[in-house]
């Protein structure tokens, strides 16, 4: 059955589905394991010399879990805004100044957490060349709790995708990648399971040369297929999974449907009667091994595909400027399969590149970072659900800085390019002192002047889920204004309801 797994409530805001990741047991977690590399980094450096009461060691204070929610909340900002440093954000300059960091913690604060940030404790470290070493302990816990709640939260529909996603990162790692086909050609790769349709991670193990586990193909697929097999769904795969092999086991001892795309030079394909014999320019052959059809399309090159689910036949599908016959494989592939680009996409609306000196710094922010996209997927999903309108990801973000701070009011700022606000002038005086009189034409139209009712308009505005196009059609223009105020109004009753009452629109 799939869909939600977790009640969210009749209305659920996006924090709500936030901290059901983000939940209070590993925020306890990341506290207990700061607050432990901490007292260790300040008894070494106080070991080795005098420390300094100004510096990141001697004004060092336990974190809390307020802090480390407003600290995450200011992560999910430098995601949304860019600026060159990390110290622009509270920078006063007019260039650069935003109030969002400075209202929730000091400067010095945030850096100090983002030095002794730690997920795991040192003492449980197993050293390279040994039988238990763990390459990633320095964030296992953190994505093996991730790994569980994106499991818990959501079952997704039958067709998925998996391929990888890449965390960037150019520094100097033993598992570092290079993948020239990818956006992001250097860095750390996830291997992911997705929903095709939104985008959303069911799976996802990260590559780190781990001895103790198999990093071949096959392999990959069947761990992190694991959990969904004998359940019905279609996975689509790219080349670097698809083999005969592997469609077969999934089809049969699985009950898994597969369709991708494969090598030429694949070990188990017929090469000299089928694929290495030319065919004609847009024609369609294809051989049958057990349950796996092997296609061969020729367009501008030929297409090979591997699927245990789709007829070899061809279908009518809209080119770009004619109808065009492609193989049934080829167009259900198209369209499946880019479940974790759209993931990667969203991803990269919120980017936390900043330089670090420890490398798994960047692949937790990248989780931090997916742990909001799959926020907005889920939102949606219920949102969905209740016919309501679909957030995008920056309304998300948004509502999340917003809801996230403990222990802090976030103020908006006083909008200084409209100037000062002063509801009393208004007010003052009464309606003897306003007069109705016609909205002054414009010098460049020969008719009738007519503007927004302010009162009418801001009304339709505090309308939930109001939008653009529904104020445009109901919004009511009035060709009177408030001649001392010079505010567009209806003369019944806007005109008096303005002038006499502070909220107009209650």
């Amino acid at each position: 059955n799939p869909g939600l797994k977790v009640d969210f409530g009749d209305d659920p805001e996006p924090i709500d589905v936030y901290r059901f990741f983000i939940n209070d047991e590993i925020i306890h977690h990341i506290k207990r394991e700061t607050n432990r590399y901490a007292r260790t980094a300040i008894e070494e450096k106080e070991r080795a010399g005098p420390v300094s009461k100004r510096s990141l060691f001697g004004a060092w204070k336990p974190v809390s879990v307020r802090d480390l929610r407003n600290f995450f909340a200011i992560c999910i900002h430098i995601g949304l805004v860019k600026k060159p440093k990390i110290h622009d954000y509270w920078s006063k300059h007019p260039a650069l100044h935003t109030s969002y960091a400075a209202q929730i913690m000091p400067r010095d604060r945030f850096l100090a957490i983002l030095a002794f940030l730690h997920v795991n404790d040192n003492a449980t470290y197993v050293p390279y060349g040994q039988p238990d070493h763990d390459p990633i302990h320095k964030i296992r816990p953190f994505m093996s709790h991730l790994q569980k709640k994106f499991a818990e939260a959501y079952v997704p529909e039958q067709k998925i995708a998996l391929d990888e996603a890449m965390c960037p990162f150019k520094g100097r790692s033993r598992f570092k990648v290079y993948m020239k086909d990818k956006p992001v050609k250097w860095g750390f790769k996830f291997y992911e399971v997705c929903e095709s349709s939104s985008g959303y991670v069911c799976r996802l193990e990260m590559f780190c040369a781990d001895k103790r586990y198999s990093n071949k193909p096959h392999d990959v697929v069947l761990r992190l297929m694991d959990p969904l097999l004998h359940k019905g769904y279609h996975v689509y795969m790219d080349n670097y999974y698809c083999y005969e092999p592997l469609c077969n086991h999934l089809a049969g001892h699985g009950a898994t449907m597969v369709c991708g795309t494969a090598r030429k030079d694949g070990q188990t394909l017929p090469k000299k009667d089928f694929v290495n014999i030319p065919i004609e320019k847009g024609r369609l052959d294809y051989r049958r091994k057990d349950q796996v059809v092997l296609t061969k399309w020729r367009d501008k090159r030929d297409v090979l595909s591997l699927s245990t689910m789709d007829k070899p036949e061809l279908v009518r599908t809209q080119g770009r400027f004619e109808l065009k016959e492609k193989p049934r494989c080829v167009v259900n592939y198209i369209q499946h399969m880019a479940g974790v680009d759209n993931s990667d996409q969203l991803i990269s609306y919120l980017p936390m590149h900043r330089k670090t000196l420890k490398w798994w710094k960047k692949p937790f922010f990248y989780l931090l970072t997916l742990t909001t996209i799959q926020t907005l997927i889920l939102t949606n999903k219920h949102r969905e659900i209740r016919n309501r309108k679909k957030l995008s990801l920056e309304d998300v973000v948004k509502s999340l800085l917003l809801a996230m701070p403990v222990g802090v009011e976030v103020v908006s700022p006083q909008n200084a390019a409209a100037g000062p606000r002063q509801p009393e002038a208004r007010l003052e005086g009464g309606l003897k002192c306003h007069y109705a009189s016609p909205v002054p034409e414009s010098t460049t139209h020969t008719r009738k002047a007519y503007r927004n009712c302010k009162v009418c308009y801001d009304k339709l505005k505090k309308i939930p889920d109001m939008t653009r196009r529904e104020l445009r059609k109901r919004r009511k223009i009035t060709s009177f204004w408030c001649g001392k105020c010079e505010v567009a109004l209806c003369v019944h009753p806007c005109f008096e309801l303005y002038h006499s009452k502070m909220d107009y629109t209650a």
